[in-house]
């Protein structure tokens, strides 16, 4: 890479050589020393014009990367539109292509390496008997890392193997809730064997389908809160292992990946009592209406109606649930998004406590690992500096 000359990377900026300079003493920028001069790495560059300086010594508050764009209402994978892709290629596929940026060259079905699934399968031994897969699956993770003694490795193919193992293995630490369908074209796919865990009805190829589209949905949304904490870990060395941990912690909270788990009583509720019943006992505890709306699309989550059209297509939406949302569109609140949509589909499926949260976050683990590759490949300089408001 040739890089951008003092006088573009100034430009970029806004400011004069001099300062310029002052940022590569200072950490924020590297230099590169050619023949012809100085020369700055375009990302670098690109990250401080985004990020801004936030006072003294701030570091970039924002980074660039190649992974999600969300724009006008969509959300594209790499440059393809994850909708698209969701009907198309299996959260496998999907999975590879945000890690390398390329389609795999065989179907062969994820394995967990079996030492690592006899560990996390230990680990998970212990713990009590109405631990959700999500907690089940923090566990799991460390005791995974300890059998990857290569789990240093940052080399693209390296972390991308690790990602595979490491995906089968959550997937094969949750007891079987049902009888897994014959051997087939599904039969072995993550989704499939993932369905069979968290569900007591058939994995049927519609069923499964159902699921794979949710896990390429959700696989990645460019900075969500839990994906900066994965690539926070990444940048300062953190291995795979430690950074999907990162990423899990994150977004163990009510108000990211278990916001779903706040829905799923609510549609219940609305398929014993009704949609205005269980919507009044909401607003009448002045709590909080998950499910409804989204900052990043206010006409609609893509992800929401893409899943909710899959669920009717299959006949299997309660009246409840459909109750609820015309209730809510007919009261003018925000358009269904994907927390609703994943609650609707455990709720129709009679999935175990916690299944709604763990579809997404085994599916977000596959963005987790693509951002800590970015972070692998280019750090970014994760440090802010705090406003201090307390006494002196």
């Amino acid at each position: 890479m040739i890089g951008l000359t003092t006088a573009e990377a100034a430009a970029r900026l806004g400011v004069k050589p001099a300062t310029l300079y002052a940022y590569v003493s200072r950490g924020l920028l590297t230099r590169t020393r050619t023949r012809e001069g100085s020369r700055f790495d375009p990302a670098e560059v690109e990250r401080l014009a985004l990020g801004g300086r936030r006072g003294r010594g701030a570091a970039p508050l924002a980074f660039v990367t190649a992974l999600t764009l969300i724009e006008d209402g969509a959300y594209r994978y790499r440059g393809v539109d994850a909708v698209d892709l969701s009907r198309s290629r299996p959260f496998e596929d999907a999975a590879t292509w945000l890690w390398l940026g390329e389609w795999p060259h065989n179907g062969e079905p994820w394995a967990a390496p079996a030492g690592m699934a006899r560990l996390a399968a230990a680990a998970g031994a212990s713990l009590g008997p109405h631990t959700t897969p999500a907690e089940r699956w923090r566990v799991a993770v460390a005791a995974a890392a300890t059998a990857d003694p290569l789990r240093h490795d940052r080399n693209p193919p390296a972390v991308a193997a690790a990602g595979r193992g490491l995906l089968a293995t959550l997937v094969e630490t949750l007891p079987v809730a049902a009888v897994r369908p014959p051997a087939g074209t599904v039969a072995d796919s993550l989704a499939a064997r993932l369905w069979a865990r968290l569900s007591p009805l058939p994995a049927t190829a519609a069923h499964v389908a159902v699921l794979d589209a949710a896990l390429v949905l959700l696989a990645d949304h460019e900075v969500a809160p839990s994906t900066l904490a994965a690539r926070t870990a990444a940048s300062f060395g953190a291995d795979p292992y430690n950074a999907v941990l990162a990423g899990m912690a994150a977004a163990s909270g009510p108000l990211h990946a278990a916001s779903s788990l706040e829905v799923r009583p609510v549609l219940a509720r609305a398929n014993t009592y009704g949609p205005a019943v269980a919507l009044g006992e909401v607003l009448r505890r002045g709590g909080a209406v998950h499910g409804f709306g989204h900052p990043l699309y206010p006409g609609g989550d893509p992800r929401a109606t893409e899943l909710l059209a899959r669920l009717r297509h299959l006949g299997s939406l309660p009246r409840g649930v459909e109750g609820l949302l015309a209730l809510a569109a007919e009261r003018a609140m925000p358009s269904p998004n994907v927390d609703l949509a994943l609650a609707a589909l455990a709720e129709t499926a009679l999935m175990v406590p916690g299944a709604s949260e763990a579809v997404f976050v085994l599916a977000r683990t596959a963005g987790w690992i693509a951002h800590a590759l970015e972070e692998y490949a280019g750090r970014t300089a994760f440090r802010l500096r705090a406003s201090y408001v307390g006494a002196r």
